[in-house]
Protein backbone atom coordinates (compact mmCIF):
# COMPACT_ATOMS: atom_id res chain seq x y z
CA UNK A 1 0.00 0.00 0.00
CA UNK A 2 1.29 3.46 -0.90
CA UNK A 3 -0.01 6.54 0.89
CA UNK A 4 -1.43 9.25 -1.34
CA UNK A 5 0.31 12.61 -1.59
CA UNK A 6 -2.64 14.11 0.31
CA UNK A 7 -2.20 11.62 3.17
CA UNK A 8 1.58 12.21 3.28
CA UNK A 9 0.99 15.97 3.42
CA UNK A 10 -1.55 15.59 6.22
CA UNK A 11 0.53 13.24 8.36
CA UNK A 12 4.09 14.43 7.69
CA UNK A 13 4.81 17.38 5.43
CA UNK A 14 2.14 19.85 6.52
CA UNK A 15 1.57 18.63 10.09
CA UNK A 16 2.41 21.23 12.68
CA UNK A 17 2.55 21.52 16.44
CA UNK A 18 -0.20 23.73 17.79
CA UNK A 19 0.54 26.42 20.36
CA UNK A 20 -2.98 27.52 21.22
CA UNK A 21 -6.05 25.56 22.24
CA UNK A 22 -9.78 25.92 21.93
CA UNK A 23 -11.41 26.83 25.22
CA UNK A 24 -13.46 23.65 25.50
CA UNK A 25 -12.95 20.30 27.20
CA UNK A 26 -11.77 17.15 25.44
CA UNK A 27 -14.10 14.28 26.29
CA UNK A 28 -13.13 10.71 27.21
CA UNK A 29 -14.44 9.39 23.89
CA UNK A 30 -12.02 11.61 21.95
CA UNK A 31 -9.08 10.55 24.14
CA UNK A 32 -9.99 6.87 23.69
CA UNK A 33 -10.19 7.39 19.91
CA UNK A 34 -6.75 9.05 19.98
CA UNK A 35 -5.29 6.16 21.96
CA UNK A 36 -6.93 3.66 19.62
CA UNK A 37 -5.03 5.28 16.73
CA UNK A 38 -1.74 5.54 18.64
CA UNK A 39 -1.75 1.89 19.65
CA UNK A 40 -1.37 0.92 15.98
CA UNK A 41 1.89 2.85 15.65
CA UNK A 42 4.81 0.91 14.16
CA UNK A 43 6.78 -0.70 16.97
CA UNK A 44 8.99 -3.76 17.03
CA UNK A 45 6.86 -6.91 17.47
CA UNK A 46 3.74 -4.85 18.29
CA UNK A 47 5.30 -4.05 21.67
CA UNK A 48 4.17 -0.40 21.90
CA UNK A 49 6.20 0.51 25.01
CA UNK A 50 4.55 3.95 25.30
CA UNK A 51 2.38 4.54 28.36
CA UNK A 52 0.08 7.56 28.35
CA UNK A 53 -1.53 9.46 31.20
CA UNK A 54 -4.01 12.21 30.31
CA UNK A 55 -4.07 15.10 32.80
CA UNK A 56 -6.99 17.52 32.93
CA UNK A 57 -7.24 19.15 36.34
CA UNK A 58 -5.52 22.43 37.10
CA UNK A 59 -3.92 20.97 40.26
CA UNK A 60 -2.49 17.99 38.37
CA UNK A 61 -1.10 20.21 35.63
CA UNK A 62 0.48 22.47 38.26
CA UNK A 63 2.36 19.41 39.54
CA UNK A 64 3.90 19.14 36.05
CA UNK A 65 5.12 22.75 36.02
CA UNK A 66 8.59 22.09 37.55
CA UNK A 67 9.36 19.60 34.74
CA UNK A 68 8.28 21.96 31.93
CA UNK A 69 10.47 24.33 29.98
CA UNK A 70 9.60 27.99 30.51
CA UNK A 71 8.23 28.27 26.97
CA UNK A 72 5.78 25.41 27.49
CA UNK A 73 4.50 26.09 31.01
CA UNK A 74 1.72 28.56 30.16
CA UNK A 75 0.63 26.54 27.11
CA UNK A 76 0.40 23.38 29.22
CA UNK A 77 -1.62 25.13 31.91
CA UNK A 78 -4.03 26.51 29.27
CA UNK A 79 -4.51 23.22 27.41
CA UNK A 80 -7.77 21.38 28.14
CA UNK A 81 -5.80 18.14 28.50
CA UNK A 82 -2.12 17.25 28.65
CA UNK A 83 -0.72 13.86 27.65
CA UNK A 84 2.22 12.54 29.63
CA UNK A 85 3.94 9.95 27.47
CA UNK A 86 6.23 7.55 29.26
CA UNK A 87 8.16 4.45 28.28
CA UNK A 88 7.69 1.06 29.92
CA UNK A 89 11.20 -0.34 30.35
CA UNK A 90 9.71 -3.83 30.92
CA UNK A 91 7.45 -3.73 27.83
CA UNK A 92 8.86 -7.04 26.64
CA UNK A 93 7.12 -8.89 29.49
CA UNK A 94 3.85 -8.33 27.58
CA UNK A 95 5.17 -9.76 24.29
CA UNK A 96 3.99 -13.36 24.85
CA UNK A 97 0.45 -11.93 24.63
CA UNK A 98 1.06 -9.19 22.04
CA UNK A 99 3.28 -11.21 19.68
CA UNK A 100 2.47 -14.85 20.52
CA UNK A 101 3.59 -16.61 17.35
CA UNK A 102 7.27 -16.47 18.31
CA UNK A 103 9.36 -15.87 21.42
CA UNK A 104 9.80 -12.12 20.90
CA UNK A 105 10.43 -11.58 24.61
CA UNK A 106 13.82 -13.26 24.23
CA UNK A 107 14.88 -10.56 21.75
CA UNK A 108 14.92 -8.06 24.61
CA UNK A 109 15.60 -10.07 27.77
CA UNK A 110 19.28 -9.89 28.60
CA UNK A 111 19.61 -6.49 26.92
CA UNK A 112 19.41 -4.72 30.27
CA UNK A 113 22.83 -3.16 29.72
CA UNK A 114 21.41 -1.36 26.66
CA UNK A 115 18.69 0.13 28.85
CA UNK A 116 20.94 0.78 31.85
CA UNK A 117 24.00 2.06 29.99
CA UNK A 118 22.51 3.87 26.97
CA UNK A 119 18.78 4.59 26.91
CA UNK A 120 18.32 5.29 30.62
CA UNK A 121 21.28 7.68 31.01
CA UNK A 122 20.45 9.46 27.75
CA UNK A 123 16.84 10.22 28.67
CA UNK A 124 17.79 11.00 32.29
CA UNK A 125 19.84 13.94 30.99
CA UNK A 126 17.07 15.41 28.83
CA UNK A 127 14.37 17.77 30.04
CA UNK A 128 11.53 16.20 28.09
CA UNK A 129 12.69 13.52 25.66
CA UNK A 130 13.38 14.06 21.97
CA UNK A 131 10.82 15.71 19.67
CA UNK A 132 11.12 14.24 16.17
CA UNK A 133 10.01 15.65 12.83
CA UNK A 134 10.10 13.66 9.60
CA UNK A 135 11.84 15.34 6.67
CA UNK A 136 11.81 12.57 4.06
CA UNK A 137 10.08 9.24 3.72
CA UNK A 138 11.11 6.91 0.90
CA UNK A 139 9.97 3.37 0.24
CA UNK A 140 10.97 0.78 -2.29
CA UNK A 141 10.21 -2.91 -2.16
CA UNK A 142 10.43 -4.07 1.45
CA UNK A 143 12.61 -1.11 2.57
CA UNK A 144 11.38 2.20 4.02
CA UNK A 145 13.86 4.97 4.84
CA UNK A 146 12.88 7.79 7.20
CA UNK A 147 15.04 10.87 7.49
CA UNK A 148 14.19 12.96 10.55
CA UNK A 149 15.43 15.60 12.93
CA UNK A 150 15.25 15.37 16.68
CA UNK A 151 15.31 18.35 18.98
CA UNK A 152 15.85 18.24 22.70
CA UNK A 153 17.49 20.09 25.54
CA UNK A 154 19.48 18.73 28.44
CA UNK A 155 18.48 19.56 31.99
CA UNK A 156 21.47 21.95 31.98
CA UNK A 157 20.00 23.86 29.02
CA UNK A 158 22.37 22.50 26.34
CA UNK A 159 20.60 21.93 22.99
CA UNK A 160 20.72 18.39 21.62
CA UNK A 161 19.52 18.60 18.02
CA UNK A 162 20.50 15.58 15.98
CA UNK A 163 19.72 14.20 12.52
CA UNK A 164 18.53 10.61 12.17
CA UNK A 165 18.08 8.10 9.40
CA UNK A 166 16.13 4.91 10.08
CA UNK A 167 16.23 2.12 7.52
CA UNK A 168 13.30 -0.24 8.08
CA UNK A 169 12.60 -3.63 6.55
CA UNK A 170 8.92 -4.49 6.19
CA UNK A 171 7.58 -8.05 6.27
CA UNK A 172 3.89 -8.99 6.17
CA UNK A 173 2.91 -5.35 6.58
CA UNK A 174 4.98 -4.86 9.75
CA UNK A 175 8.38 -3.44 10.58
CA UNK A 176 10.63 -6.41 11.31
CA UNK A 177 14.05 -4.72 11.38
CA UNK A 178 15.33 -1.20 12.03
CA UNK A 179 18.83 0.21 11.66
CA UNK A 180 19.28 3.78 12.89
CA UNK A 181 22.06 6.19 11.97
CA UNK A 182 22.77 9.46 13.76
CA UNK A 183 25.66 11.73 14.71
CA UNK A 184 27.15 9.74 17.58
CA UNK A 185 29.92 12.29 18.14
CA UNK A 186 27.35 15.04 18.68
CA UNK A 187 25.52 12.80 21.14
CA UNK A 188 28.76 12.02 22.98
CA UNK A 189 29.81 15.71 23.12
CA UNK A 190 26.46 16.99 24.41
CA UNK A 191 25.88 14.19 26.86
CA UNK A 192 29.45 14.32 28.18
CA UNK A 193 28.95 18.01 29.05
CA UNK A 194 25.68 17.43 30.84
Amino acid sequence: MILSETALDLVFREARTHNRWLDRPVDDETLRALYDLLKWGPTSANCLPARIVFVRSRDSKERLRPALSAGNADKTMAAPVTAIIGYDLRFFDKLPRLFPHTDARSWFVGKQSLIDDLIGPLFAQLKAGIASSVENLVGEGDIVVVQSRGTAETKDGVPYNNAYCQVMRIRDGRICEVTEYFDTQLAANVLRRS
